[in-house]
């Protein structure tokens, strides 16, 4: 029987490689990841590598960032951790694209926060 630390960390580091497989495939870097989750870049590296242990509420605001359901973070499983997402509504594929795109989520993000104050 597995000690649960190991499957704990386990979790954590398969959480960790998914987050950084979508940030890949999406061709977003650490820093664009950062801007979108608000979270910083280093941060989400921990957690990609699995030095840091992130809690559910980072990984829904990370998947929120990369445009997919938590869920998928967590699953080896072809049809739920597959690449449809913001990348494909969107068809970024070029580094202009995805620099409008994040300003527009800058945008939203401070249109946002206006609202909450």
């Amino acid at each position: 029987m597995k000690n649960s630390n190991t499957e704990m960390g386990d979790i954590y580091e398969d959480v960790g490689r998914h987050i950084r497989a979508r940030r890949l495939h999406q061709d977003l870097t650490l820093e664009e990841l950062g801007e979108l989750s608000g979270l910083h870049a280093s941060y989400i590296g921990q957690i990609e590598r699995g030095v840091k242990k992130s809690s559910l509420k980072t990984v829904s605001v990370i998947a929120s960032a990369l445009g997919v359901p938590p869920g998928r973070l967590f699953s080896d499983d072809k049809e739920t951790s597959g690449t449809p997402g913001l990348d494909d509504a969107a068809r970024i594929n070029t580094p202009s694209e995805r620099a409008v795109l994040l300003e527009m989520v800058k945008r939203l993000a401070k249109g946002l926060r206006g609202l909450r104050s």
